[in-house]
């Protein structure tokens, strides 16, 4: 064919070409800028500036603006354009359509979005099954690593062949803030990490290098340091960044103790360059009770003396000797080197000495079976470790509902012990001087449920601890020891007592009992005492008041003293008590009593305000979580009701229990007496609501003494008559109530009363205790005359009122102020008891006024 005929098939076949493929989206320089020049769809970014549009000019038409348009609808959204140069890309993400000012739309459109980096992560490409974690916290100096951005949309501009510094990474010593962006890579070549073309590839390895070649980070120590991806593309700009610890790689092995026990472990750790080779090796090895290296998953094990390790992004490695309990005694060597270059190693030694190790884990405490714990409460852990001869630590981790798998720390529940470290498990020491170990668990941060809690010598958890030849079990593959320990609901019961029925006469002394569970109010646990709340409501009366030092053991008061705490169970019984001014002030009705307890957290979400809150008159409630409440005007069930509801709303936790009790007015009546004459044995008794003895919860006697007079009523005889009334005992006490019915009986012992004289009589019983007292008639009839006898209705007398005296303010015995007050302190007022005499008299001077 002919040569000039070939080269114009060729024009022909290029530009052919050149028009089927359409433009070539690309950044291109122009005065603006380096990458100020946008192809037809490109990608722009909201926040740049003097961008450049001409390529979108159409023949015989002027560009006014960039418009967006979705599935050909107007978005109304557009940026102008000025000579076809946009000042800022402004508007939402979407496609933008070139827009003349003829008011047409062309088809060169472009992408408008908003510029996301992604996160800057590393890579070590010689160590490709390190990728699984490509933000450590540590990188070792002597790795080679490539720094990379990865997600967002970067890839977009990418792909547009930007060109000069729009970006550039940036390695800094945090120590001492010294930054450079040019790098000694892996070739040992400097390295510009300026206007890198694509930032997103981890692969290229004219960006390998070691963090120890550079000159601002130092190799033979650990520094902080922070690697900085920044772009600058047409004003707008953005960074990422990753913060690390440039740790040295260089080679150590360390030991946990340098002098062992037969029947033990020990543990090596060696640090190294993360993911290489190392070789473990144990001296001397020629007897077959030798310690030696168990089996394991996290190393390749070439004989029982001989393993290959690699360390982890940490640049360390744990790993377990095991010491036989028939181990020669004698020093042992542990060398360690780098598989790829022997001559680098580094020895450390230890000795076994004799005496195996056996660790002991006594038996929970019975009220731990019996299940009397609760959430709240502390738990004695204890045991021995026979054949120590100095300290040991003992490490104790819990499984149980919802834990983690490999068990817990016994003070965080929700952290998983880690096995091989220490740090992450409860320990405690075993003392050969005391001859025992002993942990005080505090339950207040766990769930009701059952627990177990495993006892090892080896940091080790339920994984290997808890199976059996498990790398952390004993010499004879047994599991770590263990108990389970059930714990309960924290709970608050009010309790009345027998001999007060809940019902209780004004004057007397005013006592409940609660028994809380869970050790309310406890913030040392040391202590064997507790806090309470309650709060009193009646017609017209709101009081609110706390107990914070009650004994949570019974039989204790001291707070200081802690014999009983871990061992038995607090039952927290205890009350409060008032003195008798207290109820002299109350009306008479039904009172509501609510008992509060602080709940699972151990705070009052839910509180008195000011003086009430150490017992006097409730106004406010406030709560932690900001509600309150005014109690000023509410009465009785109401304000009981109202302040139940906000300890059962589900910001708070505490608990609580309502009961009642009644305070009425004195009373006493008596049982009939009839058809008794002289020489009878006389026996007086009856019913009355005023107090039975009793011990209230700080052992205050709460009985009321009932005097007994008797006086005869007939004055018109002569004084042969007059013979005293022979009484052999005149005081007695109400007897417990009678169940249900709210009253309690009395009764004297019998009266002899050969001596009397046939007549009326006033039969008087008075309780000083109270400022009250009841009379009663009746007739004592001749021996002649015993078949017809005359019994009066009981009659009180006019001198002494049936009300209770009007006094100070109510104070309880344990409180020294109150802000309730009462006024006018009673008198005891003498009663006359000649009530049928006057009458009887007054006749008679009418009858002799007529006459004469």
């Amino acid at each position: 064919m002919n040569p000039q005929k070939i080269l114009i098939v060729a024009l022909l076949a290029v530009l052919v070409l050149s028009i089927c493929a359409g433009p070539v989206s690309a950044r291109y320089p122009t005065v603006q800028g380096e990458n100020a020049g946008i192809s037809v769809l490109d990608t722009v970014y909201i926040g740049e500036k003097n961008l450049n549009f001409s390529a979108f000019a159409d023949s015989g038409k002027t560009l006014d603006a960039m418009a967006k348009k979705e599935n050909g609808d107007i978005m109304g959204e557009y940026f102008q354009l000025t000579n076809d140069v946009a000042s800022q890309i402004t508007g939402s993400p979407g496609t933008y359509y070139a827009h003349y000012t003829d008011g047409t739309f062309g088809t060169r459109v472009c992408q408008v979005k908003t510029l996301s980096l992604g996160t800057l992560k590393v890579s070590a490409p010689d160590n490709t099954e390190i990728f699984t974690n490509d933000q450590p916290a540590n990188i070792p100096t002597t790795l080679g690593v490539i720094f990379y951005i990865e997600g967002g949309n970067l890839n977009d501009l990418i792909g547009q062949n930007p060109s000069g510094d729009w970006n550039e990474f940036k390695l800094t010593n945090t120590n001492s803030g010294v930054g450079i962006t040019q790098i000694v890579n892996i070739a040992g070549m400097q390295q510009s990490l300026l206007g890198i073309a694509n930032p997103s590839d981890k692969t290229n390895t004219n960006y390998e290098f070691r963090l120890g070649d550079q000159t601002n980070i130092p190799i033979d120590e650990d520094t902080q340091a922070s690697m900085t991806f920044r772009i600058n593309l047409n004003g707008l700009q953005q960074t990422a960044s990753y913060s690390f610890t440039a740790v040295r790689g260089t080679l150590d092995l360390s030991l946990d103790q340098n002098e062992v026990q037969q029947n033990s472990n020990i543990a090596a750790t060696l640090t190294g360059t993360p993911f290489t080779d190392y070789i473990l090796q144990l001296s001397p090895s020629s007897n077959a009770n030798s310690p030696y290296f168990p089996d394991s998953g996290t190393y390749t094990k070439i004989d029982d003396y001989t393993i290959r390790v690699q360390p982890g992004w940490d640049g360390k490695a744990l790993v377990q000797i095991i010491v036989p309990a028939a181990a020669p005694i004698g020093s042992y060597q542990v060398t360690a080197s780098v598989a790829a270059s022997p001559l680098e190693k580094k020895t450390v030694s230890f000795r076994v000495t004799s005496g195996a190790l056996t660790l002991t884990f006594e038996e929970p405490p019975a009220d731990v079976k019996n299940g009397r714990f609760s959430v709240g409460d502390s738990i004695t852990l204890k045991g021995v470790v026979t054949g120590a001869q100095k300290t040991v630590p003992v490490y104790l981790y819990i499984t149980g509902p919802n834990l983690p798998a490999n068990g817990a720390s016994l003070t965080d529940p929700w952290s998983e012990v880690v096995d091989g470290d220490a740090s992450t498990f409860t320990t405690t020491i075993y003392s050969p001087n005391i001859g025992k170990w002993e942990y005080l668990w505090w339950t207040k941060n766990f769930e009701p449920g059952t627990y177990t809690i495993h006892a090892n010598l080896n940091p080790y958890g339920h994984r290997e601890g808890g199976t059996v030849g498990g790398a952390g079990t004993d010499i004879d593959g047994s599991v770590a020891l263990s108990w389970d320990y059930p714990i309960s609901e924290p709970s608050i019961q009010a309790k009345s007592s027998d001999k007060s029925g809940g019902y209780f006469a004004k004057g007397d002394i005013l006592y409940s009992w609660w028994i809380a569970r869970g050790s309310p109010g406890v913030t040392d646990q040391s202590k064997t005492s507790g806090e309470v709340r309650w709060y009193i409501f009646g017609t017209n009366f709101r009081y609110a008041d706390r107990e914070t030092n009650f004994p949570l053991f019974s039989g204790t008061s001291d707070s200081s003293d802690g014999g009983e705490v871990g061992k038995t169970a607090p039952w927290g019984e205890y009350g409060f008590t008032y003195n008798r001014t207290f109820t002299y002030g109350l009306s008479s009705g039904v009172y509501y009593l609510v008992y509060q307890h602080p709940g699972p957290n151990n705070v009052f979400d839910v509180s008195a305000t000011g003086a009430a809150l150490n017992g006097g008159i409730l106004t406010t409630v406030t709560t932690t979580y900001g509600a309150s409440s005014d109690f000023t005007y509410m009465q009785g069930k109401t304000a009981a009701d109202a302040l139940t509801k906000m300890f059962e709303d589900p910001k708070s936790d505490d608990l609580y229990i309502m009961t009642q009790f009644m305070v009425e007015e004195p009373w006493i009546s008596f049982d009939s007496i009839s058809n008794t004459a002289v020489g009878d044995k006389l026996k007086i008794s009856g019913r009355t609501n005023l107090a039975a003895s009793d011990k209230t919860a700080d052992k205050t006697n709460t009985q009321d003494t009932l005097w007994l007079t008797i006086s005869r009523l007939d004055l018109n005889v002569g004084s042969e008559t007059s013979t005293a009334m022979k009484i052999p005992v005149d005081t007695t006490s109400p007897s417990s109530p009678t169940p249900f019915r709210g009253y309690r009986t009395f009764g004297y012992d019998e009266i002899d009363t050969s001596s009397w004289y046939p007549g009326t009589y006033e039969v008087t019983v008075t309780c000083k205790d109270v400022s009250f007292k009841q009379s009663y008639n009746f007739e004592l009839l001749s021996p002649d005359a015993k078949t017809s006898s005359t019994t009066t209705s009981p009659t009180i007398d006019p001198d002494l009122s049936t009300n209770p005296y009007q006094t100070t303010q109510a104070t309880p015995l344990h409180t020294p102020t109150q802000s309730v007050a009462w006024t006018a302190e009673p008198t005891l007022t003498q009663a006359s008891g000649f009530g049928i005499g006057l009458l009887l008299a007054g006749l008679a001077a009418a009858f002799f006024i007529r006459r004469y």
